[in-house]
């Protein structure tokens, strides 16, 4: 788990909505929540539709503070965060609750993922 601290301080739209979620625990706000409020969205029932909406939009290689972070395994995807910072992400986990993990680490950073953007699509890397 990461600290607040780690993140980037001078980007204070980003502090102000991790501070909003942060602890929350996962019952009250799951991985599909966190990315529909975090995007001030309605709240997708699934994370399926929360793909298949916007399944049709271009890649993104290279994500950016707010970018959507699609965790894929075999055949579809099983979990969703937001990228906030430098290999940092806002997610909500079963037993932590909302919480803020490094994706440079194990057992992240050998799973396959996506990059989406509400404004610009999907990526993968």
């Amino acid at each position: 788990m990461v600290s607040i601290k780690e993140i980037d301080g001078s980007n204070k739209p980003v502090l102000h909505k991790v501070k909003k979620f942060l602890g929350k625990p996962h019952d009250k706000v799951d991985c599909v929540q966190l990315v529909a409020e975090w995007h001030e969205m309605s709240r997708f029932a699934t994370l399926a539709k929360l793909v298949c909406k916007h399944k049709d939009k271009e890649f993104i290689d290279t994500p950016v503070d707010g970018t959507v972070i699609l965790w894929k395994m075999l055949e579809g995807y099983f979990h969703v965060g937001v990228y906030i910072s430098k290999d940092l992400m806002i997610h909500s986990e079963e037993f932590r609750g909302v919480c803020i993990t490094d994706i440079s680490q194990p057992p992240w950073k050998s799973t396959y993922r996506e990059y989406f953007s509400f404004d610009k699509g999907v990526g993968n890397v």
